[in-house]
This record gives C-alpha cells, sequence and structure tokens, in this order.
C-alpha cells in the first residue's frame, strides 16, 4: 500500500514539474467534483424525508381555550396599583408635598 502511495506521489511531481498548466487543470477539476458533491450531499440530506417516505410525527395543535365571557376588561392587580398610586398622590397634593411619582413623570 506504501509503494502505491508513494508513486501516486512521485507521480503527481513529475506531473508538476513537467506540466504545470496539466497540474493546475487537474487541481481546479478536482475542486470543482469536491465542490459538486458537497453540493449534492446537502440537497441530498435536505430532500432525504421526502425521497426516503418518512413522515415526521406532528401532534395535531391543541384546541384554542374556551372563552371566558367573565373575564374583566381590566386586570385587578392593575387597578388597584393605580388606585394606590392616585391615593398616594392625592394625600401628598393635600399635604403640600410634591408627589413622588416613582422615577416614570
Amino acid at each position: 500500500m506504501f509503494d502505491l502511495l508513494m508513486s501516486l506521489a512521485v507521480a503527481g511531481v513529475d506531473l508538476v514539474t513537467s506540466r504545470p498548466e496539466t497540474a493546475a487543470a487537474v487541481v481546479l477539476a478536482a475542486v470543482c467534483v469536491a465542490l459538486l458533491t458537497r453540493i449534492a450531499l446537502l440537497l441530498w440530506a435536505d430532500r432525504w424525508d421526502r425521497w426516503a417516505g418518512a413522515r415526521a410525527v406532528v401532534p395535531a395543535p391543541l384546541a384554542p381555550p374556551p372563552p371566558d365571557w367573565h373575564r374583566p376588561l381590566v386586570n385587578p392587580r392593575y387597578a388597584a396599583y393605580v388606585a394606590a398610586r392616585s391615593a398616594a398622590v392625592t394625600e401628598a397634593l393635600r399635604a403640600g408635598r410634591q408627589p413622588d411619582h416613582g422615577g416614570h413623570w
């Protein structure tokens, strides 16, 4: 096996030294074949499930929850927060102090 590899290496060196344009053409052809093979393998890997007839098992989407007709229009916690802030600002203004806006104004 080593003799075969050595003879191929010697033949390659002889080809490059005797005809550099042929060696360049061989290298260019090898690069083109490698790129085309890579493209073909990527396309094959992308389409493998269709060629093999395999199908992915995808569960059916969940049914939407039933509508809650008694849901409040405003979040009760937000309404409580607004009421508390409003009461705090009103109290500060009545006491003659500058109201603390919590850094939002």
